[in-house]
């Protein structure tokens, strides 16, 4: 709650910043509360099976924490919406 406030106004391309900065994972948080509705309706629409797709949401952002550090991204919710795609498609 307290990063919420905090850093509730910043941009995208800010909290990947800020984590690869600090390597605090409630920055990938932040981003999860912005987007983890849209990944979800996103792996519904794949996987077909409510459970499997928020299953899919946890792996995703979990595997974010890693990847994120790997990867330069500049438009955040176009990287993530072909990298939510991609994860589904493979499971």
């Amino acid at each position: 709650m307290l990063y919420n406030n905090k850093y509730a106004n910043c941009s995208d391309s800010e909290l990947i910043q800020l984590f690869k900065e600090k390597n605090d994972n409630a920055f990938v948080g932040i981003l999860y509360q912005r987007y983890g509705h849209l990944v979800l309706g996103l792996s519904l629409k794949y996987l077909k099976n409510k459970e499997d797709a928020q299953d899919a949401v946890v792996q995703i952002f979990t595997r974010l924490i890693d990847d994120l550090k790997k990867y330069q991204v500049d438009y955040f919710k176009s990287w993530l919406f072909v990298y939510s795609k991609n994860f589904c498609l493979m499971a």
